[in-house]
């Protein structure tokens, strides 16, 4: 056991925490790609977390942050590891907080409606239950299989479905976190005056914790479906192209 794990389990008593070499190299990397081009030249576990901790409440979340805030231990929010830009990089004096166990639905208000649930909730499952209630959240970003709600609004995540229903911002009512210094906020969305939920929303992880949020839904479509435009390369493909153009149909900066 590291000395960050004895001193954390005994400040922090009834928290799960790991600090397990097969731990250590999950929680090291997300999907940057140039962590894959280092997966594949066989350099893996090169950036470890000192250890990694599960909350299952926001008062775990205050706990935790509050001994790091006073140990002075760098801490980085985890939800599932699908970001592209290297932002949960850790050292080997961090501490990785995996949000992935607080998952529950709060409220869900028919008459609004809204949702209100944890930040660990995964993409998928939350959109799949909502349909067999009769909603959508209207959220659909690529990384739908491997992102929570928290990690939706800490990097203001957008979706295929952006123009219908509005990126994560839009959706938002309000956002529980906890600040730096281990101390539970609610930021809702003000109409008029200054507002810090917009600057919650997208700051990664950097000025609070997300801990839950309220999110709008709307009615479950009758149906999907996806189109696009596909021309095979030969040249009756470009006939079809100069036809849509002569046609008046221009690209948006011509």
């Amino acid at each position: 056991m590291t000395s960050l794990l004895s001193h954390f389990a005994r400040e922090v008593p009834g928290v799960r925490a790991s600090d397990s070499v097969v731990d250590q190299v999950a929680y090291g990397r997300d999907l940057w790609p140039r962590h894959h081009l280092a997966v594949r030249s066989g350099v893996v576990g090169t950036h470890r977390p000192g250890a990694i901790v599960w909350p299952e409440s926001t008062g775990d979340v205050e706990r935790i942050v509050a001994f790091c805030n006073h140990t002075g231990t760098p801490l980085i929010p985890f939800g599932a590891g699908s970001g592209v830009c290297g932002g949960v990089l850790p050292t080997s004096e961090a501490l990785v907080l995996d949000m992935k166990r607080m998952t529950r639905w709060l409220e869900l208000d028919a008459a609004a409606p809204t949702l209100t649930v944890e930040a660990g909730q995964m993409g998928l499952p939350l959109e799949d239950e909502l349909g067999r209630r009769g909603y959508t959240l209207g959220h659909f970003p690529s990384s739908i299989v491997c992102s929570t709600v928290g990690g939706w609004v800490a990097g203001r995540s957008a979706g295929q479905s952006s123009g219908k229903y509005g990126k994560i911002e839009d959706m938002v009512v309000s956002v529980e976190c906890v600040t730096g210094r281990g101390e539970r906020l609610v930021l809702p969305r003000r109409g008029h005056g200054p507002s810090l939920l917009p600057l919650v929303i997208g700051s990664e992880g950097t000025l609070a914790v997300i801990t839950h949020a309220t999110l709008r839904l709307h009615p479950r479509p009758t149906a999907r479906a996806f189109a696009g435009f596909a021309f095979a390369s030969t040249d009756a493909g470009w006939e079809g192209i100069r036809a849509l153009f002569q046609r008046g149909l221009r690209p948006a900066s011509a």
